[in-house]
């Protein structure tokens, strides 16, 4: 099983960063991937096509590095959700750790300060049990978009196999 929350790849090819990314816009252009790509220094990020896209659809953006030992280029993909999907993830956990902070504080000032039963506890528990049920629902929407996320790595792989 693995916890990493977006998953990624590298991928190391012997032409230089700038005739990659010409590759994929050239691609893109003459429509032969089967999904939407955009270039922009350095970078490129691929999607699925827009009759195919859903809440939890993921998006491939890879970075090319030049690697001066070989003259080639490293590529480093990483999958993910939309941007705001992704913000919104990111800004339930921190509500959480806010949350959770804040209840643990109170739980010890109930415990040491107050001498009362410290049931602010249960709030941290609860905020432990929130943030597993954020991550669940994370890799739930990982695997439902698996089938898309190999669309994206087998494009890639497809359009750079001659010089890999």
């Amino acid at each position: 099983m693995n916890l990493r929350m977006r998953p990624r790849f590298t991928l190391d090819v012997r032409i230089p960063p700038a005739e990659v990314l010409a590759r994929f816009r050239e691609a893109q252009v003459s429509r032969r991937l089967p999904c939407r790509v955009s270039i922009l220094d350095g970078f490129a990020e691929f999607s699925p096509p827009r009759e195919q896209h859903r809440v939890w659809s993921p998006y491939l953006k890879l970075v090319a590095w030049p690697d001066p030992s070989t003259g080639g280029t490293r590529l480093d993909g990483r999958f993910g959700p939309n941007g705001s999907l992704w913000t919104f993830f990111m800004a339930m956990y921190a509500g959480l750790l806010v949350i959770g902070s804040v209840a643990l504080l109170w739980a010890w000032t109930q415990w040491m300060m107050l001498d009362q039963t410290p049931i602010a506890f249960a709030v941290v528990a609860a905020c432990i049990a929130g943030a597993g049920v954020v991550y669940g629902a994370g890799k739930l929407g990982e695997r439902l978009a698996d089938d898309q996320m190999r669309l994206l790595h087998d494009a890639v792989l497809a359009e750079l196999d001659d010089v890999r």
